[in-house]
This record gives structure tokens, C-alpha cells and sequence, in this order.
């Protein structure tokens, strides 16, 4: 018997938020007027592919039983030991990383979240050697940086070790053409996944180019968005959001919001930040710290949305969180809570929080046996990373950058940071600063095992009353038609100006 999705929220909320058909059908006619742009002209449809991370049954809902049975297949995956000389990339590498590593890709429990200038690719290789199967995440790279590289200069954007597989790329940007000219030019490169940050409340973001975080307030163009990414490239597409932006901020709205974008595009999986966002007032530090945490948002969004997928994100400590709360989900069962994402903790305390995750989340042997020997390999990819941008480069306080908190809460650790300065202003190789700074550092420390942390013993999920999708207040549906309408004629005009430039 064939499976249907099951009904989400209340029928009266559906209502609330519901569009005329007169703006609906205005976006729709201009949405796929714009799949036929000049920048779409040259853009080959791809087909989107199904892997266990986008897996759907006839109907087009994600098969979970399928999903259940891939995750508990995750040992298969198999993936090359690190190599510091295999980069994807078709112009300086071995081109995409699709033949690279065999078997079913691990299951999403557990990711780095996308940092902006932390993830970068040496943050990256270094995280691989720490955990052979989390999922790694780019910085957000905007869509018109892709754009405007030809040649080599998209590979230093673009490119990565296979050994970094799985990768998603996660893209900035708010115009469904320029998004899947930029999808096109990643296919090349093998990433896993495509993102969309919806969720970034930077100032500089939100404003200059009207993406990330305010996006949120306009989940039809998410939605063409990233059809437009899934069509052009061929991948599964995500969306990263947050649970509310500015006024947008009640538990209806975030319905809304997911039930727009999920049944209009091919999205199926949502990376919730389970804090609102503020536009205008705070810093993006500000904006991580001072907004409540409700992560039962997102166990009240796997209940009201059983055929999608939802990873949370917001202050776990690592990989022990991530295993507790996952086991957590299960308990209460959400078993479409697929994953934990993990931020700042995987770069302030790197060794506390990555280095037992495979065995802690996957059961299988940790592949870092020390710090010394996650050290040792790591240099080795610093040697061979010097002079493959341009000549010194990058430098090694760029190679460094990793390693820095590695030892945090250890013994001496302020006393080597104060002997890795110092080094950096003598020596210009890598190899030379950790030649001069590690021996201030114990031996004990340097070859400890990874830390095995006791599980916590109180909810990281369940923390409040899980809110319920009810009649939204009064004045959050005013205006939406009217919005709607508005940006539809935004976007006929921006669609007619590109027609016009084209012809």
C-alpha cells in the first residue's frame, strides 16, 4: 500500500497563513518564469539524487524505514585514509570526489555546523582525522563569489580533500537564477549536499544582500530557491533556518514556514538553530547567546512534520551531548530527529568535543589514537598544503588556526599559546612553531586518549512543554497577502529586467 503524508497543523492555522490564490498564483508564474533566465539557459537539469540522507517512498515522502535500515548500516562506509594530496576540483584535482569512497554514507547524527572563517579546509581535514564519520560542513560561500571564479580560481573556492566526504557546501544568496548558477558550478566538486542559510542573522548579510536570516520571512522564495539548487545540481538540498526571525517569531510562523517551503521544493530535511534571530540590535556573537535556547521547538516540529527531517543545532558540547541527545529522541520517539549539530564547541575545545565521536555515536574505533598522533598527521597535510594557492601560502598561522584550542583545560595550555605566538613571529613553517612550542606541554597530555564523558543525566531535548501549532495571534496573518503581492512584483520586475538584458 502506498504511503501518504500525514496532515501537519491545525486546519484553522493552515488558513491563517494561507495566500490568495492571486499572489500565489503570481509567484508561481514568476517562479517559473525564472527558471528559464539567461543564467538558467546554459544550466543542465540534473537529476536529484537519492541517498539515504534524501531517500523518499512513491509518494514522494522520505521513506524513514529505509532510513532506519541505512543508518544501521553506517560501518560500510568506507573512505580512503587522509591524503593530503587528493583534492577534488576539474581544474587543479582529480575532478569530483564521487568515486572516492564506497559503501552507505553514515547517517547525519552528528555535524559541524558552518562557521564562517572556521570551516575552511584545513579546519576541515583537521576535524577528518578526529572523526572519520561526522558530517562536515563549508563556510557559507555566497553565491556570486562562485559565480565570478573561472578556472583555477573556483578551485581554491570550491575544492577539498575527498578524505572531508561526507561535505555539504552551504550556500548564501536569495535570487533562485544566481543560486543555481552557483549549484551547477559545485556539482563538479563531488559535495554530498547543497545548503541554503536561512538562519544567519549578520547585519552585513541580512542587509546588503537580503539573504540568511531574512530570509526566514519569506519562506515562497526559500522555496524557489532551493528548487532552483536542486535542479541545477542534482544533490539534496537542505535548509538551515532558525526558529523565528524579528516578529516572525511564534510557533505557528515556524509552521508556516516549514509547511511552505517543504511542500513547494524538494527540501525534506531542516537544520534547526533552536534560537530566534534578531536583524537589528545584536551582534552575531549576541545573537548566539542572548536569545532563549528552545530546542523543544524542534521536537514539537518532528511531531507535526513526522514525514520530514529535522537536525538541531544550538550550544551542545560535543559528541557525548550529541549521542544523548540522540538516544533522547529515540526514547520519546522522534526518530526523524536525524542528527545533532554541533558549532562552537568543535572549535573551541576540538579534542573534548570530536575526538570520541565515532565510537560514541557509531560504534566503531576512534581513528585518533592521541593528540601527538593528530598532530603528526596533520602536519604532514600542512606540508603539502604550503604553496598550492600561491607561493608561502597559506601561511602558518593560517595552518596553525585548527590547532590552537586543542589543548583547552590541559596543563600548560595558556603557557603553549603564549610559546605558539612566539614561534609564529620567529619561524614561517608549521613544522618550526610546533617544533619550539609542544615541549612546554606534558608528556601525559600529549598522549592521553580520546576523553570518554558519562552521559547526561538530564533531558538536552525535552526542557519546556512542547509548544502546539494553535490560532495564531490576530495580527500575524495581516498583511500576508498583501506582502506576497508585493514581492511578486518585485520579482516580475527583476525577471523582466533579465529577460531584457538577455534579449
Amino acid at each position: 500500500m502506498a504511503k501518504t503524508c500525514p496532515p501537519t497543523c491545525a486546519s484553522s492555522v493552515e488558513r491563517q497563513f494561507q495566500p490568495s490564490s492571486s499572489a500565489s498564483d503570481a509567484f508561481a508564474t514568476i517562479t517559473k518564469e525564472m527558471s528559464g533566465m539567461s543564467i538558467l539557459d546554459n544550466i543542465e537539469k540534473q537529476p536529484v539524487s537519492q541517498t539515504a540522507s534524501s531517500s523518499t517512498n512513491g509518494s514522494g515522502c522520505p521513506d524513514l524505514e529505509e532510513a532506519a535500515t541505512s543508518a544501521s548500516c553506517s560501518n560500510q562506509w568506507q573512505v580512503p585514509e587522509p591524503n593530503p594530496n587528493l583534492y577534488t576540483g576539474p581544474y587543479r584535482g582529480i575532478g569530483t570526489a564521487e568515486d572516492y569512497g564506497s559503501g552507505q554514507l553514515p547517517p547525519p547524527k552528528f555535524s559541524i555546523a558552518p562557521m564562517m572563517e572556521y570551516t575552511d579546509n584545513h579546519y576541515r581535514y583537521f576535524a577528518r582525522l578526529l572523526t572519520r564519520r561526522t558530517w562536515l560542513w563549508t563556510e557559507m560561500v555566497v553565491d556570486s563569489t562562485i559565480n565570478h571564479k573561472v578556472g583555477a580560481e573556483a578551485d581554491r573556492w570550491l575544492e577539498f580533500n575527498v578524505c572531508q566526504k561526507p561535505v555539504v557546501l552551504q550556500l548564501g544568496g536569495s535570487k533562485p537564477e544566481t543560486l543555481a548558477a552557483a549549484s551547477k558550478v559545485a556539482r563538479q566538486y563531488g559535495y554530498t549536499e547543497l545548503n541554503l542559510n536561512t538562519g544567519c542573522p549578520s547585519e552585513r548579510v541580512a542587509g546588503a544582500g537580503c539573504f540568511g536570516a531574512q530570509l526566514m520571512q519569506d519562506p515562497h522564495r526559500v522555496a524557489a530557491c532551493t528548487s532552483a539548487m536542486a535542479e541545477a545540481s542534482g544533490l539534496p538540498v537542505t535548509v538551515k533556518c532558525r526558529i523565528g526571525v524579528d516578529d516572525f517569531d511564534t510557533y505557528d510562523w515556524l509552521c508556516h514556514f516549514i509547511r511552505v517551503v517543504s511542500e513547494n521544493s524538494p527540501v525534506r530535511h531542516f537544520i534547526i538553530h533552536a534560537r530566534k534571530a534578531f536583524l537589528k540590535g545584536l551582534s552575531p556573537a549576541q545573537n548566539r547567546t542572548i536569545p532563549p535556547l528552545r530546542r523543544e521547538y524542534a521536537l514539537a516540529l518532528a511531531r507535526d512534520f513526522p514525514h520530514l527531517r529535522f537536525t538541531v543545532n544550538g550550544v551542545f558540547k560535543g559528541c557525548h551531548d550529541a549521542a544523548a541527545t540522540y538516544a533522547e529522541a529515540r526514547e520519546l520517539g522522534f526518530s526523524n530527529i536525524e542528527g545533532i549539530m554541533v558549532g562552537r564547541a568543535a572549535v573551541d575545545k576540538p579534542w573534548t568535543a570530536l575526538a570520541d565521536a565515532d565510537r560514541a555515536l557509531f560504534g566503531v574505533e576512534n581513528p585518533c589514537r592521541s593528540r601527538r598522533h593528530l598532530i603528526e598527521q596533520y602536519l604532514e597535510y600542512a606540508k603539502s598544503a604550503v604553496g598550492r594557492d600561491k607561493p608561502g601560502l597559506p601561511s602558518a598561522r593560517q595552518l596553525m588556526k585548527p590547532l590552537l584550542n586543542l589543548f583547552h583545560g590541559e596543563r600548560n595550555c595558556s603557557l603553549w599559546k603564549k610559546s605558539v605566538d612566539a614561534a609564529l613571529r620567529e619561524h614561517k613553517t608549521l613544522e618550526a612553531v610546533l617544533a619550539q612550542s609542544l615541549p612546554v606541554l606534558p608528556e601525559e597530555v600529549l598522549d592521553s586518549p580520546p576523553p570518554v564523558l558519562a552521559p547526561s543525566q538530564s533531558p538536552l531535548l525535552l526542557q519546556a512543554p512542547l509548544p502546539q501549532c494553535e490560532e495564531p495571534q490576530p495580527n500575524l496573518g495581516l498583511g500576508l497577502d498583501v506582502r506576497l503581492g508585493e514581492r511578486a512584483h518585485e520579482l516580475a520586475s527583476e525577471a523582466d529586467k533579465l529577460v531584457a538584458g538577455a534579449a
